[in-house]
Formats: C-alpha cells, structure tokens, sequence
C-alpha cells in the first residue's frame, strides 16, 4: 500500500519525465531525489554478500566498484541534478526490455489523462511474458494501468495503453520516436456579425487534419489550389522548434507589411521546415472572427486603394525570398498566394466599397495588379452573383448587376484572355441562360444597384484604353 502511494506521487510531479535516459540501455537504475556520493551509493549494495552468478560474456572492469552487479549495463542518475552517479558501459546497444514501459509511461502522462477509460483489446490481452491477466472488452481506468504497468511489469497493460493513445502499438512506436518543427493545433471560433457559412468555411479549413507533412509538402498544402489538402496560413495556429523560427526571422523583410503579412511570415517558416504534424483535437486558440480587420464594415475608397497598395508590397516581398531560395521551386507558391491574396482584396471590394467606389478604384489596382487579374476576378464575382440570383429564384434582369459587371468585366480585359478567365465567363454564361429559362416574376424589383453601375459604366474605357485587336 505504501509503495502505491509513493508511485502515485512520482506520477503526479511527472518525476520520472525529467529524467534524460541513454538510449539502448537494459538497465537502468533510478533514483528520484537522490543526492547520494558514490562512495555512499556503494554503501547501498553489500557486495560480499551477493555473489555474481557465472553469465557468459559479461565483462567486468577491475575499476568497477560494483564487481557483483549482473547487468553487462547500468546507470544510475540523480534525477534532481541530472548527475551520474554510476554507470557500466553505458553507450553500448542493448535491447531495451523494460525501459520501454518508463518511456510508455512519459508519453502517457503527456498524451493521456489519469481517468480516461481504456478499453482492453484482444491484442493487449494476448500479449505474453509478465502480465496483469487482462481480460478483452475489460474498461480500466488509466492510472490503474500505469500503477500495473509499472510496478508489476505488466506487458498486457503496456500494449492496452499503447493502443489507446496512438490506435495500435506500431503507431505508438512511431509517436515515441517522433520529431517534428511545427505542431499544428486546433481552433474555436467565435463569429460576430458574420454570416455563418462564412465562420463554417474558415472553421473547416483551421481545423482540417492532414497527415504529417514532409519537407516542400508543407509549403504547398499552405499555398495550393486544391481544396482537399489545403491547410490555412494563419501563423498563430502553431508551434515551432525554436531553432526553426531563429532560421526563418534571420530570412525575413524587416519591413512592416501590414495585412495579410502572415502570409508571408508562413510561407518562409514553411520552406524551411522539415516535419509538420496536426493535432487539431487539441483546441489552443480561440479566434473572434469579425472582432479585428475582418469585417463587414463599409471601407472608403482611400482605404481601399491603401489596401491594395500592400499587397502588392507583400507579394513582392514574398517573390523577392522566392528568388533566393534554392531548396525547391516556390513559384507555384508565390502564383497561388497572389491569386488568393486577389480573391481576398475582391471580396472587400464586394461587400464593404459603394457602387460609385468600387468603379472607382478599379483604375488604382493596376499599380499591383494586371488588367486580365482585375477583369478575371470581376468575371468570377459576375458568375457568382448569376448563380445566387438563380438559387433564389429570380429570372434574367438586364439591368441586374451581373450584367453590368460582365460587361465591365470584357472591357477590362480586352483581347488578353487567360484560362481561367474563359471558365469563370463560360460558368457565368450558363447561369444567365438559366435564369433566362424563367418567366420574369410581377412583383421582382429592380436591382438597386443597376442605375449607378449603368451611369458610371461610361468611365470604364476612360479609366482603362481598350486594348483590342481590330480584326
């Protein structure tokens, strides 16, 4: 009974994790809080009393102070200091036997709680040599297993909490042994005045579990155009081997880059990272979404155009740390991030500007950004606006904004087309064929938009010369 409640406590002050094991050992003598001499430790066995049994190939060093100690390897360490009190052949591999339960233990305590229930598989009550006698479908409470795993060898109980933790004790192995720079965890979100498919969507995408992620893997999951394997950018979702962050920083602008400069400070981070993992059950940020700079308030055109101005320095800057790396090609990287960073620009541009504002610093975007950029975005809003007026069951209005938008859209961009400007104009083409399958409805207003967009469509070729080709 006393020796349970000592146990108990070493559990609880995670005594036995501080200590620094050498790998490979058969044996290894601990000793929590020893502050012993070694002259004082030899004290401890009567060696004239214990005979050493013959045991065919142990060597033994006239120096050793323990001749009769059995073990071909030994150490015993003060776990207060970290001292080494005494060791034998100490680098030599050996099988590692029973020092596997200490290290099960240590990722117990930091992956487990005390009262989880573990439910015995048929595996764990198979398993042989020294045991608990574990019955399958048998529910034991966690520390029960550690007190039997540890101060009655118990395999079966080693094996139950090894598949508990990791699923099978393959996976386990691979946790032990697993490194990693950044460690990705799990996010609550809190929206404030935002709609709720729009929380749903980030949300989604800040808790997505991917598998561990390798080398230039974890840069292109980051900033890739495929929805499956997509993971966000946001730099406070993580964390980081110190040496890692000390890398990228000394790789990084000095220069302050505003909004969105996670995106870049991600994309550096991710190209020197060697091993990401994700364990977004583990929930370590709380985000307000709708609080700070993402919002739905309406934004000036100055602040627009401010906006604007720094992207363009952030793309920039993260093509200029692109040119310079070698490892591998991040021009994909730096192709989707600019295309994202757009997309993100547009939607402020949608929903926070004023009809008059939104034509009006059409012109001003193309100090950062190309006309078939611009007029390719403009394109893809007019196919999403078609489409949202279909789902809600309107019928083609010539004068709704969609309509002026593609033609500002074919204005902007000329006769210098791109693939995907061509599908966001074929999509948008196919909703305005199905809206025109409808009968116009009697009591549908007028779009309140249209009056604006139709007065301020004159400025367009104003604003951008065309620039097409007589044919």
């Amino acid at each position: 009974m006393r020796e349970h409640k000592e146990f108990e406590t070493i559990l609880k002050q995670r005594t036995i994790g501080r200590l620094l094991l050498a790998g490979g050992l058969a044996l290894a003598l601990i000793v929590p809080q020893l502050t012993a001499t070694p002259a004082q430790a030899e004290a401890v066995y009567d060696i004239k009393e214990m005979p050493r049994p013959d045991i065919p190939g142990l060597v033994i060093s006239p120096d050793d102070p323990l001749q009769n100690l059995t073990a071909r390897s030994a150490v015993v360490i003060d776990a207060a200091s970290g001292q080494v009190i005494y060791e034998r052949n100490k680098d030599e591999r050996r099988f590692p036997a029973s020092t596997t339960k200490i290290m099960t233990l240590i990722l117990a305590l930091e992956h487990s709680n005390m009262d989880d229930m573990v439910t015995v598989s048929s595996n764990a009550a198979g398993t042989e040599g020294s045991t608990l006698w574990l019955e399958a479908g048998e529910k034991i409470r966690m520390g029960d297993l550690l007190y039997g795993m540890m101060m009655h060898s118990g395999n079966d109980a080693t094996v139950a909490v090894a598949e508990h933790i990791a699923g099978s004790v393959d996976k386990f192995a691979v946790t032990s042994q697993q490194t990693f720079d950044v460690l990705h965890f799990g996010t609550e979100l809190f929206g404030e005045n935002m709609p709720e498919t729009v929380c749903s969507d980030i949300l989604q995408l800040s808790n997505r579990n991917l598998p561990t992620l390798h080398g230039q893997e974890i840069a292109f999951s980051s900033f890739t155009d495929s929805e499956k394997n997509r993971q966000d950018w946001r730099i406070l979702q993580r964390l980081y081997r110190t040496e890692l962050l000390k890398n990228a920083f000394s790789c990084m602008s000095d220069s302050r880059l505003g909004r969105g400069q996670d995106s870049y400070e991600w994309l550096v981070i991710a190209s020197l990272a060697d091993t990401e993992v994700f364990h977004n059950e583990i929930i370590g940020y709380r985000y307000y979404l709708g609080r700070g700079i993402t919002t739905f308030e309406p934004m000036s055109d100055q602040k627009f155009v401010s906006l604007s101005s720094n992207y363009g320095t952030l793309i920039r800057t993260a093509s200029e740390y692109a040119s310079t790396f070698s490892n591998f090609d991040l021009s994909p990287c730096i192709a989707e991030l600019r295309r994202r960073l757009l997309e993100m620009l547009f939607g402020d541009w949608y929903v926070r500007l004023s009809d008059k504002d939104k034509l009006s610093v059409l012109a001003e975007m193309q100090k950062d950004f190309t006309r078939i950029e611009i007029a390719t975005e403009l394109m893809r809003l007019t196919r999403d606006d078609a489409y949202s007026r279909w789902v809600a069951g309107d019928s083609f209005n010539k004068n709704a904004r969609y309509v002026h938008w593609k033609e500002i859209a074919e204005t902007i961009a000329g006769d210098d087309l791109t693939p995907q400007y061509e599908e966001y104009r074929n999509q948008a083409l196919r909703h305005f064929s199905d809206l025109r399958t409808r009968l116009p409805k009697p009591e549908q207003a007028p779009d309140p938009s249209s009056r604006n967009l139709a007065h301020l469509f004159s400025r367009i070729k104003t604003l951008f010369p065309s620039t097409r080709r007589n044919k």
